[in-house]
């Protein structure tokens, strides 16, 4: 009845190997009958150790025994083996999954102004700078669950005080740039970016010395000084100042103020103007007639100083003759120099009178009205597909300006030739001898529109020397350009050929007369109405 350990291997007495609980048996035999001799029995153990597994939980921060007696403080499985005291084989196996239940953590740091509250997590409302903190815990044990830890920031501002002080009429620049000339309190406010809240107060008390004023008034004679409080001589009238200042800041602190007069006599001056003959009564009651200064003095009666100077300048003046000569043309008006339009040749006067009812100025006025000279335009015809040109004409004159110039041969001709490409208003200005100058215009219409009797071609011509249709030509077409004119005999034979719209065929070939028939013409040109092209038949009469 052997007994071993799970996992070890027992060695039968027959020599099989075994690891399992059971009975084994074996016979042996006689040799010589066969017989069975020995039966051999073996009952085999195999101690097999039981499993005692436990969960077991703590708080963090406490420890646990276990059942062999050490102290566990960390999560994880803790074992231990009981073994049997004869076989040493193990007989119990002890696990100890231990957990250590760590509470997790709520760290905040809010921030908050001065003045405001801030609500914790668990409700409760606080406005001071301080650490606050909660624990939760599992129901089950009791152990810390969450740790809620708040920071509490409460951002103070900071008083920054300034007591400047300045003078009257400068000015101060605030430590936030604002430029201030008045004495108070002045106020701003920093705040942090981020949250918004007051950082710094800051305050400026600014005090402005006012200076005090003293003032007085003194009078003079003129060439007489007098001393200024301050020690300084002085004979011209005016505002002396002289300022005392405050030792520590230099700003004015009285301001004295001396009105000097000194009294100068007044000059009171008169220019009146007489007429010739009249008398002029001087303020001091004297008559005069005679052009001259006349001069008189009064005096304060308190300081007995000179205080009226009068002069009187005194002018008798005879009427001033003014005459005008003006040349106008016949066709124009002359303004007088007191308001009317004139066109009539005589001499005109107008008197102006002063107030007094003196002649001042005798105005003459010599007219003399040169004739404008007559004007008439001309022109020879209208431009069309044949004419290509007019010619204008206009009635003696001086000198003569056409427009627009570009489309004539000469534009100060009294006859010029125009060539427009549209129809035009030619406009004309006339000057005569004597100054005088007539304008008129004259349009000259352009026909560009061809019409069935335009370019016309003869169907025969009879050059015989009777001075009457004796060449055959385009001279009546008019202004013409690319010109091809071809005649042929009636084999095709060229007879004729010019591109100058002035030739003519004469009925001659290299100055042989050619028989009477017909010949074949073709005619190509530019005219005034665009290209025009004629062919046909000429009859050669003899």
């Amino acid at each position: 009845t052997p007994t071993i350990c799970l996992g070890q291997r027992y060695t039968l007495p027959w020599g099989l190997q075994v690891s399992t609980s059971g009975t084994y048996r074996d016979t042996l035999k006689y040799a010589s009958t066969g017989c069975d001799s020995v039966w051999r029995e073996v009952v085999l153990t195999v101690q097999v150790p039981s499993l005692d597994s436990t969960q077991q939980i703590i708080c963090a921060g406490k420890s646990y025994t276990l059942p062999w007696g050490a102290q566990a403080f960390s999560t994880g499985i803790y074992r231990d083996t009981l073994k049997y005291s004869v076989t040493g084989c193990d007989s119990l196996y002890r696990v100890i999954n231990l957990l250590v239940q760590q509470p997790s953590e709520l760290i905040l740091s809010p921030v908050i102004c001065s003045g405001q509250t801030y609500t914790l997590p668990w409700g409760q409302v606080v406005n001071s700078a301080a650490v606050y903190r909660d624990t939760l815990r599992y129901v089950s044990t009791g152990c810390d669950s969450l740790r809620r830890i708040v920071t509490l920031t409460v951002q103070q501002p900071t008083l920054l005080r300034q007591t400047p002080t300045i003078c009257l009429g400068q000015r101060y620049t605030l430590p936030w740039g604002l430029q201030v000339s008045t004495s108070g309190t002045y106020r701003d406010t920093l705040k942090y970016a981020s949250t918004g809240c007051d950082s710094v107060w800051r305050e400026v008390v600014l005090t402005v010395q006012v200076p005090g004023d003293w003032k007085i008034s003194r009078t003079i004679c003129q060439g007489q000084t007098f001393t200024l409080p301050w020690g300084v001589v002085v004979a011209q009238t005016g505002i002396y100042r002289d300022t005392l200042r405050y030792a520590g800041s230099g700003c004015d602190s009285l301001r004295r103020e001396v009105n000097l007069i000194v009294q100068s006599a007044t000059v009171q001056l008169q220019t009146p103007v007489i007429c010739q003959g009249q008398y002029f009564t001087l303020p001091w009651g004297v008559t005069v007639n005679k052009t001259g200064i006349y001069r008189d003095t009064l005096k304060y009666s308190i300081t007995a100083c000179d205080s009226i100077y009068h002069i009187v300048d005194l002018t008798v003046k005879p009427a001033q003759i003014f005459t005008l000569n003006p040349v106008i043309c016949s066709d124009s008006s002359f303004r007088l120099p007191w308001g009317p339009l004139v066109n009539t040749p005589g001499t005109y006067k107008d008197t102006i009178r002063t107030k007094e009812g003196c002649d001042s100025l005798v105005r003459t006025v010599n007219l003399t009205v040169n004739p404008t000279p007559p004007l008439a335009i001309t022109k020879s015809n209208d431009v069309n597909c044949i004419l290509g040109t007019a010619k204008l004409g206009a009635s003696p004159g001086y000198t003569y300006q056409w427009s627009p110039a570009s489309s004539l041969d000469n534009p100060v001709s009294r006859t010029p030739t125009a060539t427009p490409s549209s129809s035009t208003m030619y406009k004309l200005k006339v000057t005569a001898s004597n100054g005088c100058i007539a304008n008129d215009s004259i349009l000259v219409q352009v026909s560009a529109t061809p019409s069935d009797n335009d370019f016309p071609v003869p169907n025969a011509f009879t050059p015989n020397g009777d001075g009457k249709n004796d060449c055959f030509g385009i001279a009546r077409w008019g202004y013409v350009s690319n010109l091809k004119f071809s005649i042929f005999n009636r084999w095709g034979d060229l007879v004729f050929s010019t591109t100058n719209p002035n030739d003519c065929w004469d009925g001659r070939v290299n100055g042989i007369v050619q028989g009477t028939g017909g010949y074949v013409y073709l005619i190509t040109a530019l005219t005034n109405c665009g290209r025009v092209e004629r062919k046909g038949m000429i009859m050669l009469v003899r």
